[in-house]
């Protein structure tokens, strides 16, 4: 989803949204909720020809077909950080909510949510920021010696492809629970196989998103999946199998998503995660070898308004 108009009818918002080739798809409708129910194509998307981009429509589209609810509010996207989550945060990272408290509150108080994560310019908050790697001139002799040197063996070691969906849905679990068990979490997206059928499908139908995988001897051994939108790269998820870390295959991975996006004259450059609140020295000094600054912005932790004068009252 890329391109949208709207209309008011009945006290509610219409969205069109098209495909590539500018054939209309369906229609969004946004309630007085702020919730966005999807329109089959019909007559309900005829008429719309004003067309307004809005900035992160292809990820809300994205979460919303994994089944996750999508809300519009205070110049924002929000979504659960998972399945079944009562915390909200804001879409995308580089969209910071400016004076938008009381729409906000508004939010939790109709999501029946706890409280809301998300990035503000200045004002309270804690000091945060998210990866971004900003178009560049980008090549190994960019990189410093010892990155360029586990860069180089990752590409000799790994063959790259662009994987298809399927080949995803059936490769990609192992390395999902090997991830997610180096890194002590777990999001049952990508381990339970009917919520996992489900991701695949929604990358398959976003436009704009890719997958690529490196292979060791025919094995996956990692996977990256990024979304092209909004004159960007977002890199979304990356995961990876424990016995094939010695052969770089994520070293391949980053370098080779970097150097295409430094080809792509419509890409202002790649956006990665966001600041973690307990700063990983290691996968920062990772990110920052490969050209990655971080784009400072204060992190602001809003409760719902029944909450927050109890725990203001506790600390």
């Amino acid at each position: 989803v890329h391109h949208l108009a709207g209309r008011r009818r009945l006290g509610r918002r219409r969205l069109c949204f098209r495909g590539h080739r500018g054939h209309a798809r369906g229609v969004l409708r946004l309630a007085r909720g702020g919730r966005f129910s999807r329109i089959l194509p019909g007559k309900e998307a005829s008429g719309l020809s004003m067309l307004t981009p809005v900035i992160g429509q292809t990820l809300a589209e994205f979460f919303e077909r994994r089944g996750l609810p999508v809300h519009r509010a205070a110049g924002a996207w929000w979504t659960p950080f998972s399945h079944g989550s009562r915390f909200l945060m804001s879409l995308p990272e580089q969209v910071t909510v400016a004076g938008g408290t009381e729409e906000v509150g508004a939010l939790l108080r109709r999501q029946r949510c706890l409280a809301a994560r998300y990035p503000v310019e200045a004002g309270s908050g804690l000091a945060s920021g998210y990866y971004v790697w900003r178009q560049q001139e980008f090549g190994l002799p960019s990189l410093d010696r010892k990155l360029r040197n586990n860069v180089r063996r990752g590409l000799e070691q790994c063959a790259l492809r662009e994987l298809d969906p399927a080949e995803l849905l059936s490769l990609g679990q192992p390395l999902n629970r090997e991830t997610m068990e180096r890194q002590g979490r777990f999001n049952p997206e990508f381990a339970d196989d009917a919520m996992w059928t489900r991701f695949v499908q929604a990358v398959r139908e976003t436009p704009g998103m890719s997958i690529t995988g490196a292979f060791v001897e025919d094995e996956l051994a990692a996977y990256s999946i990024e979304c092209r939108a909004d004159g960007w790269w977002y890199a979304l998820y990356q995961n990876s199998r424990a016995s094939r870390l010695k052969h770089f295959p994520n070293h391949a991975l980053d370098y080779y998503s970097l150097e295409r996006a430094s080809q792509d004259p419509a890409c202002q450059g790649v956006l990665n995660s966001p600041l973690p609140l307990a700063l990983n020295e290691g996968l920062h000094d990772y990110k920052t070898r490969f050209g990655y600054q971080v784009a400072p912005y204060r992190l602001a932790i809003q409760l719902h308004p029944l909450a927050d004068p109890i725990v203001r009252s506790r600390v």
